[in-house]
């Protein structure tokens, strides 16, 4: 599992919670999503306030399009583009992958040319859902995406795990179908469009013991495979841990519960082991550092051995994630210095909520 790129949970909400003086206060801090990632949006993590009382306002954004550049030197130029749209109660629905410009030459018209897409349908309710959901599915496709990555054409682990986590409101089952192929009648998003793969998870009344089941009959040699993600585990209202058979992430958080450093760990034996471990003696595989400017977010990637691998940075504008920008090693080979370069940017746009 790489952790050193930032997912998106996609969430931009406006937050005012109880402090316990009586007054409303709007608060903007960054929610933990996904791997090591967490938003450059205006959201907060539940529990945030003195008394833990949260409401959300009627202000809330949600994600429209990302694009994707390559740069030659200082020049960008597009060459992906991602398109999601919304059902009636803002849940995501569909997310386009774009892989071309069309005929036209043109980026963000109807003769763009899919790769693939995704479609999301959720179901139930909980009081409390995942907190880190983008990262759940990511887990459960490291089988198909370690093992068959070649079939997948291209596909990402990361663009596919982040489709369906965008506005989760605490359902308690979501149904993903990955098409990679617009099927005999050469029409996408037609009845005879190609399945590559189901990823079904849900959560069984609890923020615990959730499960990612993942199937694709078309990719030879691969069986469906189930994924169990053990418990959530919190400290003044924000995520601390999140534990899955064999190893965990473990969240450093500042007082503004943005975190500071996301490390993962191994560990040995069922779940009981986990909770009774001495932390101290696990090994870290890899963890994340970040930092916080007044508009942007700086985050290193380090391997097993502490050793930088990657860095980016996310740029935000009026609170709203407005770039992410991914850095080569520079002149030094040495990323995470001042002398790296931007090689690839995603520009994302969002819209007030329907």
């Amino acid at each position: 599992m790489r952790v050193g790129l930032f997912r998106v949970l996609f969430w931009a909400r406006i937050i005012a919670f109880s402090d316990g003086t009586g007054r409303d206060r709007v608060k903007y801090s960054i929610s933990v999503a996904g791997r090591v990632l967490l938003t450059g949006v205006m959201a907060v993590l539940a529990g945030c306030g003195g008394n833990g009382k949260v409401t959300v306002s009627p202000t809330k954004y949600r994600l429209l399009e990302i694009r994707g550049y390559t740069y030659s030197g200082t020049t960008p130029t597009q060459t992906s583009r991602q398109s999601f749209s919304y059902n009636s109660g803002n849940e995501p629905e569909t997310v386009i992958y774009f892989k071309g410009k069309g005929a036209n030459g043109a980026w963000g018209d109807n003769d763009d040319v899919i790769s693939y897409y995704v479609s999301c349908a959720y179901s139930g309710k909980m009081d409390v859902g995942a907190y880190d959901l983008e990262s759940e599915i990511y887990d459960g496709l490291n089988s198909l995406f370690t093992g068959f990555g070649v079939a997948l054409g291209g596909i990402t682990q990361e663009d596919v795990s982040r489709s369906c986590a965008s506005n989760y409101n605490n359902q308690s089952a979501l149904t993903m179908k990955l098409y990679n192929g617009p099927g005999a009648d050469g029409v996408w998003k037609t009845a005879d469009d190609a399945v590559l793969a189901t990823i079904n998870w849900k959560m069984p009344g609890t923020a615990a013991d959730s499960e990612v089941t993942v199937t694709a009959p078309s990719v030879t040699g691969y069986t469906a495979t189930t994924t169990l993600h053990d418990n959530y585990a919190f400290s003044n209202g924000a995520i601390r841990d999140l534990v899955r058979p064999g190893y965990y992430r473990h969240y450093e958080l500042n007082p503004q519960n943005r975190p500071t450093r996301i490390s993962m760990y191994s560990y040995s034996g069922p779940f009981s082991a986990w909770l009774s471990r001495n932390a101290a003696s696990d090994l870290r595989l890899e963890h994340t550092d970040f930092s916080y400017g007044t508009n942007d977010v700086v985050k290193c990637h380090y391997d097993l051995m502490g050793m930088p691998t990657d860095a980016s940075r996310d740029v935000i504008v009026n609170g709203l994630l407005s770039e992410r920008q991914r850095f080569d090693a520079g002149l030094d080979l040495t990323p995470c210095t001042g002398d790296d370069a931007v090689t690839y940017l995603e520009g994302f746009t969002f819209e007030k909520a329907q």
